[in-house]
């Protein structure tokens, strides 16, 4: 008896300090894709180990930022500690890969490295997901201080292809979403 009094005890004070706002509480503040389309590469028959890369631009504007804060009911003015690119890559046809993909705030001139790496085997699995935030990338670091500036940021995303082995495939990369964290506190 007296541990289930005891245990009442802590979970209603647990549940008191959550409901009085002082336990920060991560809220994410989703942007959906911001306009770049999916890339879609065509990977020939045979197998190379030439190093190609290619790249698209996307803009995240801060007049977007405010606008999924507000409906993430998240008033005033926020400091955001992380951005997180999420995305996928689908295979079709067979294909052993290696590559990468990273981020970068001005135009490439000719990139020979990413922030994440690619590894597609499609005799695994014919669909991957992408994953990268501020801790991986250097240009997701500066693009998160721009935004917490109130500055319009422009992300050039790079594709690389290190080396590949394919009886040929079309690999399509898709940005399914950016996501803002910011933590809030009732008081």
């Amino acid at each position: 008896m007296k541990k289930v009094l005891i245990w009442s005890a802590l979970i209603t004070a647990g549940i008191l300090l959550l409901v009085s706002g002082c336990i920060p509480v991560p809220i994410p503040i989703d942007l959906g894709n911001p306009g770049i389309e999916p890339q879609k590469f065509t990977i020939p028959e045979g197998t190379s180990t030439s190093l190609e890369t290619t790249w698209a631009s996307f803009t995240i504007k801060a007049e977007d930022v405010e606008n999924a804060q507000q409906e993430a009911g998240v008033p005033g003015t926020v400091y955001f500690h992380n951005i997180e690119v999420t995305g996928k890559i689908t295979v079709e046809g067979d294909l052993v890969f290696d590559g990468f993909i990273g981020f970068s705030l001005e135009k490439p001139a000719s990139p020979t490295e990413g922030d994440m790496s690619i590894e597609i085997d499609t005799s695994q699995q014919n669909e991957y997901t992408l994953s990268i935030s501020a801790n991986d990338s250097p240009a997701l670091k500066e693009a998160l201080n721009e935004i917490n500036n109130g500055k319009d940021v422009t992300l050039w995303v790079i594709f690389g292809q290190e080396s590949y082995e394919s009886s040929g495939a079309t690999v399509t990369v898709e940005i399914t979403n950016i996501r803002l964290w910011v933590t809030w506190t009732a008081w």
